[in-house]
């Protein structure tokens, strides 16, 4: 079985690593958790507009679903693809929360497979 964790640990060991490279140690984490708080917020908020239209979404569909002007969701997307760059947008990563809820587990701490 691959190793999970919950999308906020990736998110905030992810934007260690963007946020101090490969310096060694735990900095002022205010920025790191700030970061992998807007990651999470925006992959949850795009799972959500995953399941209401239900299908994969262009980064215009969201844009029109969410409502936001046009450049917030295009930084959201910036500091995703910064955290999670094998990734063009969050589907993938919206769909593993998805299914997770539709297995009636959907809890705060779902666990998602680790991507190195």
């Amino acid at each position: 079985m691959p190793k999970t964790d919950t999308l906020l640990a990736q998110c905030t060991i992810r934007a260690q690593r963007v946020v101090y490279g490969d310096k060694p140690g735990f900095r002022d984490m205010g920025k790191t958790m700030a970061l992998a708080g807007r990651v999470v917020a925006f992959v949850c908020t795009w799972a959500l507009a995953r399941q209401e239209l239900g299908r994969d979404l262009t980064v215009g569909e969201y844009i029109e679903w969410c409502g936001e002007p046009p450049r917030t969701p295009y930084r959201r997307l910036a500091e995703f693809r910064d955290l999670w760059p094998e990734y063009g947008t969050p589907n993938e990563l919206a769909a593993l929360l998805l299914a997770h809820s539709a297995r009636g587990n959907p809890t705060p701490g779902t666990q998602i497979p680790v991507v190195a």
